[in-house]
């Protein structure tokens, strides 16, 4: 029995002895994959002052171990693939260089926030993710063995220099993220770059052979960047590529961009797109809101900025020149202060797409159909409109307090379309909806003669408008908007003929003398609790009505009403 025991022991002892590692000089020797286990690992790397690593034989991956921390050099000899495996190095502070003989799989965070200086990146096959993240000490990279790469691999490393094989088609989410040393990127063969896959590395000048043989580049992919000349062919951009890039001229033959693809791009002077650019949905799509209810609660909200702000703050940009393109988004052009020449080919132009452009002298519109809220509002520089004669769908405050703007013709008006136009004195308008406040406040204004079919004058219409003296207006008028001529200066020959209803301090402040009314059915008043109570009869309930509507009028002689209902 006791003879047992003790052969049993033996056994164990030499099993043990078999799977400890070698020891030469201050380096540690594992020839099996049994090794990593070995308990004295942590013991003899202090006792022998151990900072060298050797693997060598049968095995095919390296594992963690006690005191693998304290390791500095890597040597790999064998004639076969070596993982090393996940989180080995991770934020280790002594590592500094692995050597190979053949190739090797470096596995998810294995060096991640560690001290690896020098390795042979032409031999590794794979790269997980995050695997070399925040390895400030990196310089360079060719990975021309490298088959399959993970998201964040390099991101905020202190890479200078890489070189992207043609195995690899494409640069994974935030791959380079955050290189502030990266100057060159080479690229041997098409690839698609991913969502911030070269964002903020803003020391990024040099893509070579460039962009014409990448097709799709996905959100905020090159942001922040110095890259100045771009090329491309055919290719899509998602949202904010090259926001607060360095970017100063594109060349493209067709191009699709999203959201925010050149914001604030503020050396860009030149935009050159020989075939089509088309401005597409992209992200990103939703920018939160915080929102705090009547409970003190805090919500968060989320709205949709769907094909906005493409070239917005682009404040160097001279000149835009495209062949074709459907839709110009919201904003896509806001504060661009030196544009002075585009040839515009939409079809829509969305809200305050060239607001504050204010070296826009002239703008062809012959190709508009629908134009957007505050479109062109605001420029001082802005003297004339091709194409203003033709109807088309408005939005609010379109040419608004551009003071040098001269009309003569228009098609529809919207709401406060030419608001504070200082400069306009004479319009024939020509269209079909004429819109509240459309001349409100043009100064200079005297002369307005409608062409068309309309049914009425709208709400303030030409409110303020203090020099208008001539208005010219067609039968099928017959309804006049609350303060539609407020304080302008009709005098006679303003035709009632055929009005049916007029609104609130309509003409209040004006210089009519003579008011004669035909079959009006209703006058608004502000002051109803004055009607008088004395008399059933209609046209006195009516004739009050008319008194009050038109108290305001300073210099009104005689009021006939006729043919009361």
């Amino acid at each position: 029995m006791f003879k047992c025991i003790f052969i049993s022991k033996l056994i164990s002892n030499e099993i043990k002895l078999a799977t400890q590692v070698h020891i030469n000089s201050n380096i540690m020797i594992f020839n099996t994959n049994d090794d990593f286990s070995d308990e004295t690992i942590f013991e003899q790397i202090f006792t022998h002052n151990i900072d060298t690593m050797k693997v060598q034989g049968e095995i095919s991956e390296t594992k963690y171990f006690l005191g693998i921390e304290f390791i500095k050099k890597v040597n790999i000899n064998t004639d076969h693939v070596v993982i090393l495996s996940d989180s080995l190095f991770y934020a280790s502070r002594n590592i500094e260089s692995v050597t190979f003989t053949n190739n090797i799989i470096v596995g998810p965070k294995c060096f991640e926030q560690s001290t690896i200086r020098n390795i042979d990146f032409t031999k590794i096959t794979e790269i997980g993710e995050d695997a070399f993240k925040n390895c400030f000490n990196i310089k360079s990279a060719n990975l021309k063995s490298l088959t399959s790469i993970g998201n964040s691999a390099f991101a905020s490393s202190g890479l200078e220099s890489v070189i992207i094989p043609s195995t690899i088609s494409k640069i994974p989410d935030h791959c380079f993220y955050q290189c502030p040393n990266l100057t060159n990127v080479e690229f041997k063969g098409p690839v698609d770059i991913y969502q911030y896959a070269f964002a903020d590395c803003f020391q990024l000048s040099n893509v070579v052979p460039g962009f014409e043989q990448i097709s799709h580049i996905k959100h905020y992919g090159f942001r922040g960047c110095s890259i100045h000349k771009l090329k491309f062919n055919d290719c899509e951009l998602g949202g904010g590529v090259f926001q607060n890039s360095h970017v100063e001229s594109i060349d493209a033959t067709n191009l699709k961009i999203a959201s925010k693809d050149f914001r604030g791009c503020r050396n860009l002077i030149f935009v050159n797109i020989t075939g089509t650019l088309e401005i597409i949905d992209g992200p990103p799509p939703e920018v939160p809101y915080y929102y705090q209810n009547n409970m003190g609660l805090v919500e968060i909200f989320k709205f949709d900025f769907p094909r906005a702000f493409a070239f917005e703050d682009c404040v160097s940009l001279q000149e835009f020149k495209v062949n074709a393109c459907q839709q110009f988004g919201d904003s896509c052009f806001r504060n661009c202060l030196k544009l002075k020449e585009i040839k515009i080919v939409s079809e829509i132009l969305g809200s305050h797409s060239f607001m504050n452009c204010i070296s826009l002298e002239t703008v062809d519109l012959r190709t508009v159909t629908q134009i957007g809220d505050g479109c062109f509002g605001g420029y001082e520089n802005l003297k004339s409109i091709i194409g203003l004669e033709t109807s088309r769908e408005y939005g609010g405050n379109v040419f608004s307090d551009c003071p040098n703007l001269v009309i003569s013709e228009v098609g529809n008006a919207g709401w406060e379309m030419f608001s504070m136009c200082h400069s306009i004195t004479s319009v024939v308008f020509k269209g079909t909806e004429l819109q509240n406040g459309a001349f409100m406040h043009c100064l200079n204004l005297e002369s307005f003669e409608c062409q068309s079919n309309i049914q009425s004058i709208p709400e303030k219409c030409f409110y303020g408008c203090v020099k208008l003296i001539t208005v010219i207006l067609p039968p099928s008028v017959s309804m006049i908007g609350n303060y539609a001529f407020f304080n302008t200066s009709l005098r006679n020959g303003f035709a009632f003929d055929n009005i049916r209803m007029v609104g609130d301090l309509s003409f209040a402040y004006t210089h009519l003398q003579t008011v004669t009314l035909f079959e009006i059915r209703y006058i608004y008043c502000s002051v109803p609790k004055c009607i008088t109570r004395k008399s059933d009869k209609k046209w006195h309930l009516l004739l009050f009505c008319a008194a009050i509507f038109l108290s305001y009028f300073v210099k009104l002689n005689v009021l006939y009403i006729k043919s009361a209902l």
